[in-house]
């Protein structure tokens, strides 16, 4: 559902440990990977759709000003990863303890999502061309009348890092 997306990620993430090794030697100079959650910009807007149906972040999505504030302090305090978004964390250690589970996890919540989607045209964004609307910092998603809906996200989203982590340890015994 996000093959292309996650492979650039994974390529990202490999570039920099390789570039990380190479540039050991030189001690004033740092590569630092930064992971957001989903950001409230217009990325989705402008992004190509060939799916049919209507794309949207899932919930919580964070105010892109916050990965900005974390580059201004690895600038001044560098290190070599860190996450944006408290549901970062959650879902890297979900993975790290059942990376089938969340996985298999996650392509069903996309699949739901999909089925349930209002049906759009194919949309080419700004592939070929540059998109007229979308042209600020934030892209709408993240109003703060959100906020309830951005907590009942959070809850869900512990409970579901519980249950993974609580199955893979269950198994394990």
């Amino acid at each position: 559902y996000a093959a292309g997306y996650t492979a650039s990620k994974w390529g990202i993430r490999g570039f920099s440990g390789a570039l990380r090794g190479e540039l050991h030697r030189f001690p004033h100079i740092h590569v630092c990977d930064v992971y957001p959650a989903f950001l409230d910009t217009p990325g989705m807007q402008h992004a190509a759709n060939f799916t049919g149906k209507a794309l949207k972040p899932a919930p919580p999505v964070f105010d892109p000003q916050e990965v900005a504030k974390e580059m201004v302090k690895l600038a001044r305090h560098p290190k070599a990863t860190t996450t944006v978004g408290f549901i970062s964390p959650l879902l890297r250690i979900g993975h790290a303890v059942a990376p089938r589970l969340m996985g298999n996890s996650t392509a069903g919540m996309i699949r739901g999502y999909l089925k349930a989607a209002p049906e759009i045209q194919h949309e080419a964004g700004n592939l070929f061309h540059p998109q007229e609307h979308g042209t600020s910092i934030h892209g709408g998603w993240n109003s703060p009348a959100d906020r309830e809906r951005r907590q009942m996200a959070f809850t869900k989203a512990l409970l579901v890092v519980g249950a993974v982590v609580g199955i893979a340890l269950l198994r394990r015994l």
